[in-house]
């Protein structure tokens, strides 16, 4: 069997904080609502203070209308009844001017890399990442790293 490597990049979302109030106050009031992060979450502690990492989340990126940027929205889900809908979208943050997908013009679905620090003295900071594969290899170079397997 022909296998290949796992080989992604990561681009940075910026404006998270303008997006998400200080110390995260519209993230707080998501998960006080019963709303979390569609993803696989992960805790790490360290002397600092505490790390949630959110891998493989769910997201959605399209131009916004008012400012020609790419907006970054993050999905949430929540399994109570009280709202009209199990799954939304929140608008975290825009992807840099010189992205990858400047030029996109519909919603596109991608995978996002969340954390989520809670530093004990410096507060809390909240970064994303958009999850792509290396952009300048070529579908043939791509193939060039793949290995033959015996998986009998």
């Amino acid at each position: 069997m022909k296998i290949l490597p796992w080989l992604t990049n990561t681009e940075e979302v910026i404006g998270t904080a303008d997006e998400l109030g200080k110390d995260c106050k519209k993230l707080d009031k998501l998960y006080d609502h019963c709303w979390q992060i569609a993803g696989h979450e992960l805790i790490h502690e360290n002397d600092n203070g505490c790390i949630y990492l959110c891998e493989n989340a769910e997201g959605i990126i399209m131009p916004d209308p008012d400012s020609n940027a790419i907006g970054v929205y993050l999905k949430f889900i929540t399994k109570r009844h009280k709202y009209p809908t199990s799954m939304i979208a929140v608008k975290i943050g825009y992807l840099p001017k010189n992205s990858v997908f400047k030029d996109i013009t519909r919603p596109t679905v991608v995978r996002l890399r969340c954390s989520d620090t809670h530093y004990d003295l410096l507060g809390r900071h909240f970064e994303v990442k958009v999850v792509i594969a290396p952009r300048k290899l070529s579908s043939e170079e791509y193939y060039k790293h793949a290995v033959e397997e015996d998986l009998s």
